[in-house]
């Protein structure tokens, strides 16, 4: 899974005794991946676990992934979120 970093854009506004930031945090579009991997945390976090499996098969299927990766993978995003953080 891709790690995302925020890159942080200053804009700096000379003046004769103040300094203006603005901080622009990098915007990130979750992949299909990603998606699919929150979509199956969601099953689970409202304990519908036959959802949980059929989202994890599916994913799995679709993306050309085995189902104990995905499985794997969700648990980690679950645990450490989805930038690995």
């Amino acid at each position: 899974m891709k790690s995302c970093a925020t890159t942080k854009h200053i804009t700096v506004k000379p003046s004769d005794t103040m300094v203006e930031y603005k901080i622009e945090p990098e915007v990130h579009e979750p992949s299909e991946y990603e998606r699919a991997l929150l979509s199956i945390n969601r099953a689970y976090n409202a304990e519908d676990y036959d959802l949980y499996e059929a989202r994890i098969e599916r994913a799995a299927r679709k993306l050309d992934k085995s189902y104990n990766q995905v499985e794997d993978d969700a648990t980690d995003v679950r645990m450490f979120g989805i930038n690995g953080s």
